[in-house]
């Protein structure tokens, strides 16, 4: 069985993948042509919830690619 998952770059368009469910955060950013570059966090839902790239995102999580928050 297959999950959805959305994935963005902040800012940019979002795009909608059907994925095995063991897919992980790699396997996301892989199939949606993005690469995660130095200063940039993957975050879950658009929430402060910061994923690495093993992370097994659930069906109908949007997965957003963002500027790493500066903890002060």
């Amino acid at each position: 069985m297959a999950k959805r998952i959305e994935v963005a770059r902040l800012g940019q368009e979002t795009t909608r993948l059907a994925l095995p469910d063991d897919a992980t955060i790699e396997d996301v950013l892989r199939a949606a042509g993005i690469e995660l570059s130095e200063g940039e966090e993957v975050r879950i839902d658009g929430d402060d919830m910061v994923v690495d790239s093993d992370y097994v995102p659930e069906d109908g999580d949007l997965v957003v690619v963002a500027p790493k928050s500066k903890q002060g």
